[in-house]
């Protein structure tokens, strides 16, 4: 992962929701070559602002129109990432990793030469939010000979100075967890090997002590966190015991929780995903099956006889759009198939929507909209 990172999600708080719905009825609506001179693409995540699509690359940044036009693409610090937040793409430039750049949609330079604190050719950012003061960000050292043990720092730097608003370090540490941030809830999720961080993103002081710090629910095997916009950190994780699903608190008090150990039915496999946040159930994404659980009990499950699941995301009205292969499926409430389409490749990110429901979703080198 290491220089490589990307978000698993749009959303800093990796729960795959998105605040709209699809009347989509499967039908290709175009298809595009992202690059159109015949470059290597290499997208990785597809992001919609509700007006334009914009696809992360590995070394550019491409947006389109709806109706398929390529409106402006921008290089960037190769395996670097991005994020959209209130109508501007922050990125780090194509010269330096250590300086952040913002544009608008319409491509113009709004923000620009922004040190990045702490970045190095022996570190690397894992996470990378902006912020209306300015970036909260993790950047992971690497294990070198002369420096000891991995280590890594979080921290908010200002956009007026060259220094911190806070910062907080982890010695001989590296975060086994993609880390979140709920802007809805001042509050920043990191772990280190054994234990969960949560942090106070709007600190006073320079140093600041953790909000709350607990032990992770699955010890070695915990693999991924979200967030609702309630508040609640949905753990996932698998261990000797089985699969397993835990909702907490930001304080780490358990709020409901699930197992495969007392679901035989149900086979204890890995989670693939952060767990998938709807109104009204989380989602266990594995490569065999998509399930569907609210306050510990099962939904419904969803399976493919013969092909892996990859990506998943939730919709408004209770719906998911799910890719296995080179298939997108649209799954109403209850994980019956709406409709399937298959595409000329397989997608590499979760499908997003456009304002008006619009589906989009990318191969590595191929745009895609779905009606």
């Amino acid at each position: 992962m290491a220089g490589l990172y990307t978000k698993y999600f749009g959303d800093s708080r990796h729960s795959g929701y998105i605040s709209g719905s699809t009347a989509a009825a499967g039908e290709l609506a175009w298809i595009r070559p992202i690059d159109e001179v015949g470059g290597q693409a290499e997208a990785r995540l597809v992001l919609s602002s509700g007006e334009i699509v914009i696809i992360d690359g590995m070394n550019e940044i491409f947006a389109f129109s709806p109706d398929g036009r390529r409106l402006w693409r921008r290089r960037k610090y190769y395996g670097t990432q991005v994020a959209l937040q209130d109508g501007m793409l922050y990125y780090t430039t194509a010269g330096k990793k250590d300086r952040m750049e913002a544009v608008d949609l319409n491509n113009s330079v709004r923000l620009e030469n922004f040190l990045i604190p702490d970045v190095g050719n022996r570190s690397y950012i894992v996470l990378f939010e902006p912020t209306e003061k300015g970036l909260i960000a993790q950047v992971q050292y690497a294990s070198q000979p002369d420096m000891g043990t991995a280590s890594f720092v979080v921290f908010h730097s200002p956009r007026k100075g060259f220094d911190y608003d806070w910062c907080r370090g982890f010695q001989r540490s590296q975060s086994p967890l993609v880390p979140l941030v709920s802007f809805e809830h001042r509050r920043l999720v990191t772990t280190i090997p054994w234990e969960a961080i949560v942090l106070d993103i709007d600190a006073a002081v320079p140093m600041p002590e953790p909000a709350a710090r607990f032990p992770l629910p699955f010890k070695k095997g915990t693999a991924w966190v979200s967030c609702g916009a309630e508040g609640s950190l949905y753990w996932v994780g698998h261990d000797e015991q089985g699969l397993h699903l835990m909702v907490t608190d930001f304080g780490g008090n358990q709020i409901w929780s699930w197992s495969s150990a007392d679901n035989p039915a149900v086979p204890p496999l890995w989670p693939i995903a952060p767990p998938i946040l709807s109104a009204k159930c989380a989602h266990i994404l594995t490569r065999e099956y998509l399930l569907a659980l609210s306050q510990g009990k099962v939904l419904w499950r969803f399976a493919l006889a013969q092909s892996a699941l990859r990506a998943c995301t939730a919709l408004a009205d209770g719906t998911l759009l799910l890719t296995s292969g080179g298939t997108l499926y649209h799954l109403n409430e209850a994980g019956e198939i709406l409709f399937d389409i298959k595409l000329d490749e397989p997608p590499v990110s979760a499908p997003v929507i456009d304002k008006n429901g619009r589906i989009y979703l990318a191969g590595p080198e191929t745009l895609y909209a779905i009606d």
